[in-house]
């Protein structure tokens, strides 16, 4: 009897371990239905942002005098968000403004975001680095029909230290965007897209109309659906930027740019570490070209016979700038091409400028590259110039995976469409835009620099 009663306990408990997992089956799916679809009416008026970090938020955004926030968010990331609910049924247009303010230290994110329930509809975002001064801020947003709540927010973090006064929720009679129709931004799209894709053969034969948005779509749901579309395309690479964006990268370039830099790592070998630059304009272009090229001047008066030139954590940006600063390690070749869809080739440019002719040729020289997954884009760009180049070795990780060249294209809102158009071959034709293996792998272990110390070994057998 003992043991016919265990038995049935062990089934008992079986059989309420199968119930207990079919209900969360069936559970957590409902859960996130209710999570997407229902409006939470509890959101509304000041939101903490989670974080313990002296802030303080007085008055309200609609207001007529606006808010006032500050925020010392060090060392934990902090903030205020503010909540307002609507009612649904119509477009509407909003602005975020802020009358005055300045960031002193980290970084802030500035946005307005519109939602159904916990659904995001539609945002506008800014993301701002010190110094920045945050007088006038601007962010308009086409709030969709359907949206039952707008909510704005400023979050600090990286030690972000700020304070904005007049901060308000302004609404509109009529957007403060371009006057372009959602649709109309989305046609355009689909036509840019189609004409200039690299892998626009590979979306369906459908995809204008299976990822169009309703006629009355604001811009920002139409972006939304151009998103779509982009992802469809398949090449991990091609964006889209809003206006707002657009707009703001000129100081994002200049708030996050980060010189090369060099050493001797012993007599006879030279360290180079080349990082990712989005010098836009021709002053971060030749500053950037400049620090490269006076680490290589340098570097060769002191005796140095052979470089790593470190791509690690080079995530792309804008690749002339890095090329132009290499030239003397590449000096007389053509380090690589550019392919086109229909097979034809575009060679890149790799000049021996004035400012290049105080550097002696180094073309022949040993160097040895190092990469990793954080290696991508731009970045691949200068793995893809240094392959098949005589004394040279790569060391590392396999990099990221998007060897490939975009190219802007602005709507006629102001919207930019950063599309894949072509794929970085090596001089030898080699290349099918996938990620980059080293010659060597070399695993990291979390002490030391074994990827550097592989190179620098190798560098050693050269001499």
């Amino acid at each position: 009897m003992p043991q016919v009663q265990t038995t049935s306990v062990h089934r008992i408990k079986r059989m309420l371990a199968w119930l207990v997992g079919i209900i969360a089956v069936i559970a957590i799916p409902l859960l996130s239905l209710f999570v997407y679809f229902v409006d939470k009416p509890w959101r509304e008026g000041v939101l903490d942002i989670p974080g313990e970090c002296p802030r303080s938020f007085a008055a309200s955004p609609v207001t007529a005098h606006g808010a006032k926030i500050t925020v010392d968010a060090n060392p934990e990331a902090c903030g205020y968000g503010f909540a307002v609910q609507r009612e649904p049924g119509n477009v509407a247009y909003y602005t975020l403004e802020v009358e005055k303010g300045v960031l002193e230290a980290g970084e802030m994110r500035v946005s307005v975001v519109a939602f159904d329930g916990l659904r995001k509809l539609d945002r506008n975002q800014r993301i701002l680095q010190a110094p920045a001064d945050l007088s006038g801020l601007s962010l308009p947003l086409d709030v969709p029909a359907s949206a039952h709540l707008i909510e704005i927010r400023f979050a600090g973090r990286r030690g972000a230290r700020f304070s904005v006064e007049g901060v308000r929720l302004v609404p509109h009679a009529r957007s403060a965007r371009a006057g372009v129709s959602g649709i109309a931004l989305y046609d355009e799209a689909m036509q840019v897209i189609a004409d200039n894709a690299y892998y626009a053969r590979q979306l369906p034969a459908d995809f204008r109309e299976r990822w169009r948005p309703a006629a009355n779509a604001t811009p920002g749901e139409a972006r939304s659906a151009i998103r779509q579309v982009l992802r469809a395309l398949g090449d991990g690479h091609s964006f889209l930027m809003d206006p707002a964006r657009v707009a703001d990268q000129p100081r994002i370039a200049q708030a996050s740019f980060v010189a090369p830099h060099w050493m001797v790592l012993e007599p006879g070998i030279g360290y180079l570490e080349i990082p990712g630059t989005r010098a836009g304009d021709r002053v971060l272009r030749d500053r950037y070209r400049d620090a490269v090229l006076e680490a290589l001047r340098a570097g060769s008066e002191q005796g140095v016979q052979g470089w790593v030139v470190d791509l690690r954590d080079n995530r792309g940006g804008i690749m002339w700038p890095m090329l132009a600063g290499l030239e003397p390690l590449l000096r007389g070749q053509t380090p690589g091409y550019f392919l086109r869809v229909d097979g034809s080739r575009d060679a890149w440019r790799n000049d021996t400028t004035t400012a290049s002719t105080t550097v002696p040729d180094l073309g022949q020289v040993p160097v040895a590259v190092l990469i990793s997954g954080r290696t991508s884009s731009s970045g691949e760009a200068m793995v893809v110039a240094f392959r098949g180049r005589a004394n040279t070795r790569s060391f590392g990780a396999p990099t990221f995976g998007v060897p490939t060249a975009n190219a802007g294209h602005r709507l006629a809102d102001g919207t930019m469409l950063q599309l894949t158009g072509a794929l970085f071959v090596d001089r030898n034709g080699k290349g099918d835009g996938r990620s980059l293996v080293p010659d060597e792998s070399v695993r990291e272990l979390g002490v030391g620099d074994r990827t550097r110390q592989a190179a620098v070994d190798w560098l050693r057998q050269q001499r």
